[in-house]
């Protein structure tokens, strides 16, 4: 009879362990769609066998051992990598794609010659297209000097000019401004990431400071967090010996997380201007990847070189035509120096405008060597602000913007693609294959099915000895 009774408790045990198998099979489909989720097993295993009395041995059943989390660490810190570098060209491209619009001309990446053309359309131009015809003006009033028309149209063209161009520096302004209040917003995420994760090691380390290697749904929100973490910056982690389950986190050469430490923070991310700092110290954080960098990159390069070039073609505007003497009032010229506001200022009126400035009727030199200045190559060798003709300054600066984009997304995609393999390999180690785990369920309800048989036949035979022995 305690052979019985014995056979019953280990069948029990059975019945428990099947019994998890299944509940861990049902989690797993209910999480098929969690991308941050890894699959789980239960790891089943023998308690062993005892000698009885009469010398036998008899099995103690089988048992559930704990739960298996089916994670690659080497797919989980590339995937990091990928992560924090796709997030970087991405807000690049971002930042790059303001800016050109902000200059509201392109580089047209359709044509083999990689021409600029003017994305505005409710003026009709760009400023290399009013450059032209500001030039343009110069050659009407020469035909005419005392023509108020051409006088007033020469005007007109140079507030439209001066218009576009005060505008795209605004703007190009406006896209810094942008990108810094982008990464500030960006900066406090980045510290409740951090807090949180914190928070997450603290309780894996109690929940596995019991038992080893149970905590594997804290396991998987944190690693979820270091993911989204490495959107913002480039992060490292790394196993601590002894802190049952904890990781220790670095970022751009400085520990933020140090789980032997109390609190395990060792310092929140901070941005001062144009440089980030963390950990103790602080120490400054050398970020080579990650969004945060990637905007204060592209604020403080592209956008900030654009803006120097477009102050440059404004100054270099103002010294050739303040030079020709075109206002006819003492003290005045033809861009007002310094501008009110912006980078240009047209000071001459029709009223004050002159073609010459020899007084004779129906003079134009000053106005025909204005117009061939649209021609004129400059030098900064020379002490010119610019080099070429004001036409190809802009242009270039439009082209190395419209390149710069161009390589960028043509990156990007190359990254996307990268990331998606690693997600891809990664998901055939840790994701949820439906028709594999419809399998280990019909397989466990089968042994679960067993085993409850098996139980009633033990059932059986005790009701038979206890009852009914004594009857026959």
């Amino acid at each position: 009879m305690s052979g019985l009774i014995a056979s019953l408790l280990n069948n029990y045990q059975a019945l428990n362990a099947q019994s998890q198998a299944l509940d861990i099979t049902g989690k797993n489909l209910a999480n098929i769609n969690n991308p941050g989720y890894a699959r789980q097993r239960v790891v089943l295993g023998s308690l062993g066998s005892i000698t009885m009395a009469d010398g036998s041995t008899q099995s103690m059943g089988v048992t559930s051992m704990g739960l298996q989390q089916a994670r690659d660490v080497l797919l989980d810190r590339q995937l990091q990598r990928d992560i924090s570098q796709t997030a970087a060209l991405a807000a690049s491209q971002s930042g790059l794609q303001a800016a050109e619009a902000a200059l509201g001309q392109q580089l047209n990446r359709l044509d083999d010659t990689g021409s600029v053309s003017s994305t505005t359309t409710s003026t009709g131009a760009g400023i290399n297209e009013n450059l032209s015809t500001f030039f343009s003006g110069f050659d009407a009033l020469s035909l005419n000097p005392s023509d108020k028309g051409a006088q007033q149209l020469l005007i007109q063209k140079a507030q439209i000019l001066t218009e576009k161009i005060n505008t795209s520096d605004s703007r190009l302004a406006e896209v810094q401004s942008d990108l810094t209040e982008q990464v500030n917003a960006d900066v406090v995420k980045v510290n409740d990431l951090i807090t949180s994760i914190a928070n997450l090691n603290t309780s894996i380390g109690r929940a596995e400071n019991i038992k080893p290697d149970s905590a594997v749904d804290l396991r998987d929100q944190r690693q979820a967090q270091i993911e989204e973490l490495a959107k913002y910056m480039d992060v490292s982690v790394a196993d601590v010996a002894g802190t049952h389950g904890q990781v220790s986190l670095a970022a751009g050469g400085v520990t933020l997380i140090n789980p032997t430490l109390v609190p395990q923070v060792t310092g929140l991310v901070t941005f001062a201007g144009s440089t980030f700092s963390g950990g103790a110290g602080p120490a400054a954080l050398a970020l080579t990847s990650g969004s945060l960098q990637a905007c204060v990159d592209v604020r403080d390069g592209q956008v900030t070189d654009s803006r120097t070039d477009l102050k440059a073609l404004a100054d270099q505007l103002t010294a050739s035509l303040n030079a020709l003497s075109l206002n006819n009032t003492p003290g005045k010229n033809f861009f007002k120096v310094p501008p009110t506001s912006g980078l240009l200022e047209v000071e001459v009126t029709t009223a004050t405008i002159q073609a010459t400035t020899t007084g004779t009727s129906g003079g134009n030199e000053q106005s025909v060597l204005a117009a061939n200045l649209a021609n004129k190559i400059f030098s900064t060798g020379a002490g010119d602000e610019i080099d070429g003709t004001f036409s190809s300054h802009f242009s270039g600066m439009v082209a190395s913007l419209g390149l710069d984009l161009s390589n960028t997304t043509n990156r990007l995609d190359d990254q996307t693609l990268n990331e998606t393999l690693t997600r891809e390999s990664r998901d055939s180690v840790s994701g949820v294959s439906q028709d594999e785990e419809l399998a280990n369920m019909l397989r466990f309800q089968r042994c679960y099915q067993a085993s409850a048989r098996f139980t009633n036949a033990i059932d059986g035979l005790l009701d038979l000895v206890v009852n009914r022995l004594g009857s026959f």
